[in-house]
């Protein structure tokens, strides 16, 4: 979280990990369900009506908002613009985007890999914040994605 302000000011910098699915249908719609510590899949930070075409820097075309939610606030067309060939690594998107709720707001960065992916060839910093208690004890032992983090 970056940009803080109002009932977020405190947050500045802070950062969570977050565990989602993506579900494309083979006619480029879709939807992106997100959650994190505070949340589940079955009660989303966020759940994103999307769209994928074939445009972008790589193989895996852009993926794009169309509607829903993220915590509090309505998702609209072109809220999230998700191009994975412009990141440096591997099978992992960026979703950006911007929470603005009366006086408070934000900016979000959130990152994803397939589950079970090894984060080694990133920065120790940019590592998931339970990565070596949490992540790499259950993809070890061979665990899917679990509906909630912790």
């Amino acid at each position: 979280m970056t940009g803080c302000y109002g009932y977020y000011e405190d947050m500045e910098g802070d950062w969570w990990d977050i565990c989602g699915t993506i579900d494309i249908g083979e006619d480029g719609v879709g939807t992106v369900t997100l959650w994190d510590e505070d949340y589940t899949e079955s009660e989303p930070m966020a759940s994103a009506a999307v769209s994928l075409s074939e445009a972008g820097t790589g193989e895996f075309g852009t993926l794009m908002s169309e509607g829903g939610r993220f915590t509090d606030i309505d998702l609209e067309h072109a809220d999230w613009i998700v191009d994975p060939g412009l990141l440096d690594y591997p099978d992992m998107i960026h979703i950006s985007g911007y929470y603005e709720s009366g006086e408070d707001e934000y900016t979000y960065d959130i990152y994803l890999r397939p589950w079970g992916t090894y984060w080694d060839d990133v920065t120790e910093e940019d590592l998931p914040y339970y990565y070596y208690d949490w992540y790499l004890p259950l993809i070890e032992s061979g665990e899917s994605m679990p509906d909630s983090i912790g």
